[in-house]
């Protein structure tokens, strides 16, 4: 609820674990999960109302672009890229069969928060943050992303040293590159 006040499409993130417990009849769980959330809700659309003259206006207006090029460049783009920026996630991305396999709830629930939030990101116009540094808008999300990386087991590098290598080498250029990011000011 906290999450959505500050910025409100965060709402998105909270839809697959709401539907999941609705679908499953959880009605006590769906109920302590969503009211914080309709009242977060009710606070942004108050908010806007009196700050901006409508509940449907906020603060800074949504402008959509082409959902394909928001698409691949928040994964591929030289400045603004998930791959360039945090290029474990390539590596998560390669462990989520076997993540979904293992935990097909968990997966289901992270993956669609994660998938709905970049969808929404898609459609943006300024996908990119303007002139941010890295992937600014998928902070947020990053860690269901990367959840698959938890299944990380000492048997998938036994023997396999350069597996191990590229894991170790992707890893530390995602702390370095993030580093650089958020220490030195300019």
């Amino acid at each position: 609820g906290l999450a959505v006040v500050i910025k409100a499409p965060y709402l998105l993130v909270a839809i697959p674990l709401g539907i999941y417990l609705l679908s499953q009849r959880k009605w006590k769980a769906a109920t302590c999960y969503l009211a914080p959330l309709f009242a977060a809700v009710l606070v942004v659309l108050a908010t806007n109302y009196l700050q901006f003259g409508s509940p449907l206006r906020g603060p800074q207006q949504i402008t959509f672009g082409n959902p394909l090029i928001g698409a691949a460049g928040q994964l591929l783009s030289w400045r603004h890229g998930l791959l360039t920026f945090a290029p474990i996630s390539l590596i998560a991305m390669l462990l989520w069969p076997r993540f979904f396999r293992s935990y097909r709830a968990d997966a289901v629930l992270a993956l669609g928060s994660f998938g709905v939030y970049y969808g929404f990101l898609s459609f943006y116009e300024y996908w990119d943050g303007c002139f941010c540094y890295g992937p600014r808008y998928l902070v947020p999300v990053l860690p269901l992303l990367l959840l698959p990386l938890a299944t990380l087991r000492k048997d998938d590098f036994t023997g396999k040293p350069l597996r191990l290598a590229t894991v170790v080498a992707l890893g530390g250029l995602s702390v370095a590159f993030n580093f650089i990011g958020a220490v030195p000011y300019w």
